[in-house]
């Protein structure tokens, strides 16, 4: 018997990841407001998969919906602060828990990520998802899925504004260079510095979007 079998991902999924990754680009901005219709037509379907990728979005903190209308969670200044105020807190602990389970297959596999985030023509859009990956994978080998949920919903409800980071800095250089850091002490076990550059990491990419934000206002 042939075992072989090809999974074909749902209209549902593919709507799904197709706006996610519209609100992640800033392609759909916060506040702005559209409907069921409009979306679907956008994407040639019917509204059916469209009220279920919203559905799945809005339980992620990423929609607000109104009676006959949906818009993207628009956050105010005080709330970006507090949300990169808990991404400190719970990626320094998750952090804490990784690194001893971090073996040097594993920081091969991240120096691979950031090699692909180093080419010159990446789009920012490319390069935002994969430090999003970047980032939650090393996250992932704290071994709790409890923190790497929380983790994953607070960094849902700030990725509409990090296409923000990737349009304000003129290149990605800096950031490049932390993250190789970041792996460096983590190959090292050197848990203090590398708990202080992951503070310094979250303070310059809340930094840059707030200047982002006034400069919108």
């Amino acid at each position: 018997m042939n075992q072989n079998i090809i999974k074909v991902a749902s209209m549902n999924d593919q709507v799904y990841e197709l706006l996610r990754h519209q609100i992640s680009i800033g392609q759909i901005s916060p506040g702005e407001k559209t409907t069921l219709r409009e979306l679907a037509d956008s994407f040639g379907v019917s509204t059916t998969p469209v009220r279920e990728a919203v559905r799945r979005l809005q339980a992620e903190n990423l929609l607000e919906v109104e009676k006959r209308s949906v818009s993207i969670r628009k956050l105010s200044k005080e709330e970006v602060k507090q949300t990169f105020s808990i991404r400190k807190r719970l990626e320094s602990l998750a952090t804490e828990w990784a690194v001893p389970n971090i073996q040097r297959d594993h920081l091969k596999v991240l120096y691979a990520m950031l090699t692909e985030m180093d080419n010159p023509s990446i789009s920012n859009s490319d390069w935002q998802e994969l430090n999003r990956c970047f980032h939650l994978q090393i996250y992932e080998f704290a071994n709790s899925q409890q923190l790497y949920q929380l983790i994953e919903n607070v960094w849902n409800t700030v990725n509409p504004y990090m296409h923000l980071y990737t349009n304000e800095v003129s290149s990605f250089e800096e950031s490049q260079t932390q993250h190789r850091k970041l792996l460096s002490f983590i190959e090292e076990k050197n848990m203090e510095d590398l708990l202080n550059l992951l503070d310094k990491h979250l303070e310059e990419t809340y930094q840059t979007i707030l200047v982002a934000l006034e400069k919108e206002q």
